[in-house]
């Protein structure tokens, strides 16, 4: 991926900034990328230490202010390809010293985005066979002729299944007298009888279909 100076930069620490111009050491052929950040300031970077990213960024797995702030820390002079010489640091007695450069990994993890899914719902029918016993009742009117003259009237009553309703007549006679003319009973018979029905009963499924390119147009948009 070709590399513009107008590509954002993110180092470890969250730090941010855009890429500059390339360098490269006469003597070592080592590649360095000029790093300008937010506040001004320019740092060379190892090439190798940049991470593409699928945004088109790119990210820095070390602290950049710490990778000045150890550069400062130095005695002696850093200079470029531009000037023909690699890093050398002279100390206080008089010794030269070489720096040893190691490149170090770090590893780091980020959500991604692979793909939407799709959610189905649809209604599934199916009969069920229920059964149960329904219960009904039959009343059978009786006459029953009693006339019998009674002292006082009596009220509706129960015997057993039955239901007993007095009629009460008034007649004249030299006196008069209450006379049970007649009882109507009720005859209450209850059936019991086998029902069935076939119901239908309604569940829900869910079928998932991945659907990945939503994830592959924003990738291209990107």
């Amino acid at each position: 991926m070709e590399r513009q100076e107008t590509t954002s930069i993110v180092d470890k620490a969250g730090r941010r900034g855009r890429l500059g111009e390339a360098v490269t050491d006469r003597e070592t052929g080592t590649a360095y990328i000029t790093v300008h950040l937010e506040d001004g300031r320019s740092i060379l970077v190892l090439d190798s230490l940049l991470v593409a990213r699928e945004d088109g960024t790119y990210y820095v797995p070390v602290d950049l202010n710490d990778l000045e702030q150890q550069r400062q820390l130095r005695s002696g002079t850093s200079t470029t390809a531009e000037g023909g010489e690699t890093e050398t640091f002279t100390q206080a007695d008089g010794r030269l010293v070489l720096p040893v450069i190691e490149e170090t990994v770090a590893v780091g993890k980020r959500t991604v985005e692979s793909g939407r899914v799709r959610v189905h719902k649809r209604v599934v029918e199916r009969e069920e066979l229920v059964s149960d016993t329904l219960n009904s009742e039959q009343v059978e009117v009786e006459r029953v002729p009693i006339n019998q003259i009674v002292d006082r009237a009596t009220g509706v009553r129960q015997d057993g299944d039955i239901v007993v309703i007095p009629v009460y007549e008034e007649m004249v006679v030299v006196e008069k007298r209450l006379v049970l003319k007649e009882e109507v009973r009720l005859h209450i018979r209850r059936t019991a009888n086998e029902w069935s029905e076939r119901v239908t009963l309604r569940r829900e499924e869910i079928d998932i279909e991945r659907d990945d390119t939503a994830a592959m147009d924003r990738d291209l948009e990107r």
